[in-house]
């Protein structure tokens, strides 16, 4: 069977290894943290990876940080307050995955890299347009 690149998911026998850093991939039984890559998708792929070590932390503490405010938000305002702090709360997290659409290891391994990325992407403009409706929504009851 010929190999699978990793960023394009495409099945070429000019596929070639590359070790990738353990925030990317997991650590598999027979492949480690190498996987193969098309020549042609090298450098993006490397470029994909060092943008998950420069800020992948950064992006699980915004995500993390902003679905815990968009439980305790709605619960400790005042009930007017509510809808559009979980609102604006669902736009700024379309917006953070929007702008870092990093996916996890185990999504990477079945789509690829860039399919991946553009699940990720249409996730974020579902999210933060989810959010813009309950806004407009929410205006439009308060008339």
């Amino acid at each position: 069977m010929r190999p699978r690149c990793f960023w394009s998911g495409t099945r070429d026998d000019r596929a070639e290894p590359i070790e990738l850093p353990a925030s990317l991939v997991r650590s598999l039984p027979r492949k480690g943290r190498e996987r193969m890559v098309l020549p042609e998708h090298r450098d993006e792929l490397l470029a994909y990876a060092g943008r998950v070590e420069r800020h992948g932390r950064r992006m699980l503490v915004t995500v993390l940080g902003l679905t815990v405010i968009s439980v305790v938000a709605p619960l400790a305002l005042p009930e007017a307050w509510a809808v559009p702090s979980l609102a604006a709360t669902l736009v700024l997290l379309g917006l953070a995955i929007a702008r870092d659409p990093f996916c996890t290891p185990e999504t990477l391994e079945w789509f690829g890299v860039r399919a991946s990325l553009r699940v990720a992407r249409i996730a974020a403009w579902v999210t933060g347009l989810l959010g813009l409706a309950l806004l407009g929504i929410e205006g439009l009851a308060g008339r």
